[in-house]
């Protein structure tokens, strides 16, 4: 068995930046089992690579995020074929700035210590979205230091955030199937959760019973009620963040009936519309 190689930091990451932006061919990289000093935040770019981390062997998309902590031991093979991904290496030092900044709002130690390293499959969409914060990197003065520094904390806080946050939050999220867990994130975008069901399985690319069936095994919810849960959240903040009317709002949230909003509201919050309005400006008077 090949013994892993410790990778320093001094010689794979820039200083005083803290962190190195690579895209990387396999035709011109050295492949070799190993450990890293510091973490890695990779985005695959080709097909089917095959991705060996702790022992165990993953194939990763197109378009495949992953999380990787200093102690993974991991290597990447793609046979007879070239493959590209992006990988951001950053210090354990850049990682404790980021790491208290999100704080308890998330389970940190879940997702550091699962045994298999956190990856997610983006849609096309998103992984040309992350490809470009990647890019964006390169574009800045190499002098600059400090706009390179800050410019890749925001990055890896929003895919911390956007991303790997799923992994933290629910110590059982593993088990959810990237394909439905990325579907639920994307309903939560008013235009696909205001159209509704039918736009929750186009994203899907299932069948409506395929897609019931997860969402009851996975989230123990029906595709309606998930999605009127997002509106009726969407609806509870526009109530209190908003003068718009209680009609305004309630067609804004994707429901088409006054009548049927409000019994939804009121089963779901224990309290009509009208009576949440009030408690919130009674509320903010004080």
């Amino acid at each position: 068995m090949q013994t892993p190689k410790r990778l320093k930091a001094e010689y794979h990451i820039d200083f005083p930046e803290g962190y190195r932006c690579r895209f990387i061919n396999s035709i011109t990289e050295r492949n070799v089992l190993h450990s890293h000093e510091y973490y890695e935040i990779f985005l695959t770019l080709t097909d089917d690579i095959e991705h060996q981390v702790n022992g165990v062997c993953k194939n990763l998309k197109l378009g495949s995020l992953t999380f990787i902590r200093p102690n993974d031991v991991h290597i990447y093979t793609k046979k007879d074929q070239t493959y590209r991904f992006i990988n951001l290496a950053f210090t354990t030092e850049l990682a404790d700035e980021i790491f208290e900044f999100l704080g308890k709002d998330m389970d940190l130690d879940s997702m550091l210590n699962c045994d298999i390293p956190p990856t997610v499959l983006l849609t096309k969409h998103e992984t040309r979205q992350t490809e470009s914060l990647f890019n964006h990197i390169n574009c800045i003065s190499s002098t600059d230091v400090r706009e390179k520094r800050l410019q890749v904390k925001y990055i890896l806080t929003a895919l911390f955030i956007k991303y790997f946050s799923r992994y933290t939050n629910n110590k059982d999220a593993n088990q959810v199937p990237d394909w439905l867990a990325r579907v639920c994130e994307q309903m939560k975008l008013p235009e696909n959760f205001k159209v509704g069901v039918s736009a929750m399985v186009k994203l899907s690319n299932k069948t409506y019973e395929h897609l019931s069936r997860n969402m009851k095994k996975y989230y123990n919810t029906t595709v309606t009620e998930y999605i009127n849960s997002l509106r009726l959240n969407y609806a509870a903040n526009m109530i209190k963040n908003t003068n718009y009317s209680l009609t305004d709002i309630c067609f804004e949230a994707g429901f088409n009936s006054s009548s049927y909003f409000s019994s939804c509201f009121k089963q779901y919050f224990n309290m009509t519309p009208t009576q949440y309005r009030h408690t919130e400006d009674n509320s903010n008077a004080k």
